[in-house]
């Protein structure tokens, strides 16, 4: 056998010479000097002294030699550094535990989760300093350099999340940032139950190697694991459709529940049907009562708006004919048309500003107005009417007026064009306002959000901005000598508008797909699936319901890749992963024990020192 397959430094070897001076030291005995002791005395001391003494001290005096020839060889050893050889992945002495957290880490192999299979080996792999990663559809750190205790603490209270897994290769990656030492390495742990997380890993692991850091895997998926399940949903405040896919190999049969409804569905192996529904108003589940191992897909979560009435104030001189007869026909939405002088405010949820008579205003009015908004968050509406500025309504105009009246145009070839900011969009559905022959000349405050715009010197038309708690919208349309009243999407743009003020969302907006990152103007407390949650930005982590203060989103997976739970043989086989797992598996590092050694030299030599206390040489 060759020294250097055992010692990284052979040459080391040669401070064994030191031991002949050492058993020659022993060997030679010094030479006994004569010394008259009294008899009297020799008597009494050996009779104190037990036979088992007698024999200890022969046993000391050879022991003696022993420790310290053991001490000797081992710091020996030390100098020709000994090393063992190990797999690479004993080699690490800070680990960086990649974690996949996604939905498909719920599905249930053998009795356990592939999420619980996950932590127990991030557990048989703890080392000194260890950092913990969760990979979802987001890169979640919950541990930086934790030692051992910690590390096992965190390492319990984790909870498998459910997103799809579509994050991988930069969570991955963030590893770089805290594998900081030489034996540092990188473990991911996943199921790899999709071609992605599989081509992301690959690629993540070939780049942290290039930066000389080790990357190790496991798969804790069984490759067994059943799953009939809803891949896809479709949402309408009529009707509604789910669609369901059997993923396996055998037929399967089974009830579907919907409201006081239910249906028997048979799905042929790997095939998808699609069920329809009229949708319910709120919060409503469909349910597939199936057994398989996993469960989150065999739910579908549904919100629609809610149908709740509308108080809509109105204060204005004038019949403000158009608008009224367009919220007249919208459902759930009660006007209330004030007239100055005497105007009782009442209970609304929206204010609108109409044409009033400066002659008859109370200035108290506009006051209550600028309090309505400001302190209690009710949002109000201004519409264009000449002589604006004599109104009082001050810094609750979220634009500046560049003259007190408005331009007026009598030749329809000089209309302006009021065109969308975004043309499009929800508030805007369409590429064009129409043309307007009155207008004001206006330019935007800080901070104002501007909708639409006259093609002609960009003047601002319909903005929206802030005001204490509240909002204001600016409509600088007069309808009258306007042609978007006649527009199809006149009567659209009024009820978002409303919708867009009260806070009301569409129905794409309130149905969401896991791992949504639902973000809020200001700090709220939800009532979400796993409990109450508190701050300015919320993720949807989990599938059902999320109730905000004034809507509900309601969350599903719906990733066909993430539910297919299992991978054909052939593939698994044929897989650049499993290439890469015999691959790690062959590998392995020389582990220097140097320390160890140290260590047992140190345990001895604590030993002698006992001993001699023992014997009472001191």
């Amino acid at each position: 056998m060759r020294l250097d397959s055992i010692f990284l430094n052979p040459v080391g070897l040669y401070t064994l010479l030191a031991l002949i001076p050492f058993i020659i030291f022993y060997i030679i005995k010094p030479k006994p000097k004569k010394i008259i002791i009294p008899s009297l005395m020799f008597f009494i001391k050996d009779k104190s002294k037990s036979n088992l003494n007698s024999f200890l001290q022969k046993f000391f005096s050879d022991i003696f030699f022993f420790l310290q020839l053991f001490i000797l060889l081992l710091l020996m050893f030390t100098i020709a550094k000994p090393f063992l050889v190990v797999p690479s992945i004993s080699y690490a002495d800070s680990m960086v535990f990649v974690i996949d957290a996604s939905a498909s880490m719920n599905a249930i192999e053998d009795g356990k989760t592939r999420f619980e299979r996950a932590i127990e080996t991030a557990q048989d792999n703890i080392e000194g300093k260890n950092t913990i990663i969760l990979a979802t559809d987001q890169s979640q750190l919950m541990l930086e350099n934790g030692g051992r205790s910690d590390t096992k603490k965190m390492l319990e209270t984790l909870k498998c999340r459910e997103t799809p897994s579509s994050n991988v290769y930069d969570t991955i990656v963030l590893g770089e940032n805290f594998a900081v030492t030489d034996k540092s390495a990188v473990f991911f742990i996943s199921d790899f139950s999709n071609d992605l997380v599989e081509r992301e890993f690959l690629r993540a692991k070939l780049y942290l190697e290039s930066k000389g850091i080790d990357v190790f895997f496991e798969d804790v998926s069984r490759n067994k694991a059943r799953n009939v399940g809803i891949i896809d949903l479709e949402v309408k405040e009529g009707e509604s459709t789910v669609w369901i896919k059997n993923f396996n190999p055998n037929t399967e049969t089974f009830n579907l529940k919907y409201g006081d409804k239910t249906e028997t569905i048979t799905i042929e192996p790997l095939d998808v049907v699609s069920y329809s529904f009229t949708s319910l108003t709120g919060e409503s589940t469909v349910e597939i009562d199936v057994k398989d191992d996993f469960k989150i897909d065999n739910y579908a979560y549904i919100s629609t708006p809610a149908e709740s009435s509308i108080n809509v104030m109105i204060i204005t001189n004038d019949d403000e004919k158009y608008l009224t007869t367009v919220l007249g026909i919208m459902n759930k939405i009660n006007v209330n048309i004030q007239k100055p002088p005497i105007v009782s405010f009442g209970d609304p949820d929206i204010i609108i500003i109409g044409n009033i008579d400066k002659k008859v205003l109370i200035p108290g009015d506009i006051s209550k107005v600028k309090g309505l908004v400001s302190d209690s968050g009710i949002p109000v509406i201004i519409l264009a009417q000449d002589k604006i500025l004599d109104l009082g309504l001050g810094n609750l105009l979220p634009i500046e007026f560049e003259k007190s009246d408005p331009i007026t145009v009598t030749d329809l070839r000089s209309s302006y064009n009021i065109v969308p900011t975004q043309p499009n969009s929800y508030l805007t559905p369409t590429e064009s306002l129409g043309q307007t022959r009155k207008i004001y000349q206006t330019k935007e405050n800080d901070n104002v959000i501007t909708y639409a715009y006259s093609m002609k010197n960009n003047y601002p038309v319909i903005t929206l901005s802030s005001y204490g708690l509240g909002k204001v919208l600016f409509y600088g349309l007069f309808d009258e000598y306007s042609d978007f009243k006649a527009d199809s999407y006149y009567p659209v743009f009024w009820k978002r508008v409303i919708d867009l003020l009260l806070g009301g969302k569409t129905t794409a907006e309130i149905n969401k797909q896991a791992g949504y990152m639902q973000i809020l103007g200001k700090e709220q407390t939800v009532d979400t699936p796993k409990g109450k949650r508190t701050g300015k930005i919320v993720s949807l982590d989990y599938t059902g319901f999320y109730r905000f203060n004034t809507y509900t989103i309601a969350t599903n997976i719906l990733s066909e890749e993430e539910q297919r739970l299992n991978k054909d043989s052939i593939t698994i086989e044929a897989s650049d992963l499993s290439v890469e797992s015999k691959k790690i598996q062959n590998e392995t590092r020389d582990k220097e024990i140097t320390f160890i050694l140290l260590v047992i030299a140190t345990i001895f030599l604590l030993a002698e020192f006992i001993l001699l206390k023992f014997r009472g040489d001191f």
